[in-house]
């Protein structure tokens, strides 16, 4: 008896079929670990009808979602304090977040660095406080605060609207050279 090359043999059919029921018996025990993930739901005979359910106690009860503290340390973050120093330029500094450790000034200065690659600083001052702060032109503002607040882990205290407001119309009634 001679075998096509369209024709099946009773061997290459019986593969197959052990094929297809292997096949069929893996995917019913993917299927029912998955039942495990679902939710039940209750039926009316374990739960009375006027069974009360209290609110856990949010002190008290742990949250599942809640990392513990000693498992992950906190993450290193600085708040960029924006500041008037004239009527046309604002300062940079970096200051520390309470809760978070402080990366050290020369870090928080190299991240501002990266953060505002695109700004020209005019040039660095020192403040009151004996920190340092980066001086910018009041024209360039608002592309360092937009820079500022897209970064996750810089925090930033802005110049207060009114202001900023008081400044840049100082600003702007200033005549060079006088």
């Amino acid at each position: 008896m001679e075998v096509g090359k369209d024709e099946i043999t009773a061997e290459q059919r019986r593969r197959a079929f052990a094929n297809l029921l292997a096949a069929l018996a893996k995917r019913k025990t993917n299927q029912a670990s998955w039942k495990l993930l679902k939710c039940q739901k209750p039926s009316s005979e374990s739960t009375p009808s006027n069974a009360v359910f209290h609110k856990p106690d949010p002190i008290s009860a742990p949250n599942p979602l809640h990392k513990p503290e000693s498992l992950s340390p906190p993450l290193e973050r600085f708040r960029a304090r924006l500041e008037v120093c004239s009527a046309d330029s604002f300062s940079v500094t970096p200051v520390p977040v309470q809760g978070h450790p402080y990366p050290g000034q020369e870090a928080c200065f190299e991240k501002l660095r990266d953060i505002l690659s695109y700004v020209v600083p005019s040039h660095y001052t020192q403040n009151t406080g004996g920190g340092r702060g980066c001086v910018y032109n009041l024209t360039d503002y608002e592309a360092v605060l937009r820079s500022i607040k897209g970064c996750k882990d810089v925090e930033c205290e802005e110049i207060p609207w009114g202001t900023l407001n008081v400044v840049e119309k100082l600003s702007h009634s200033i005549i060079p050279g006088r």
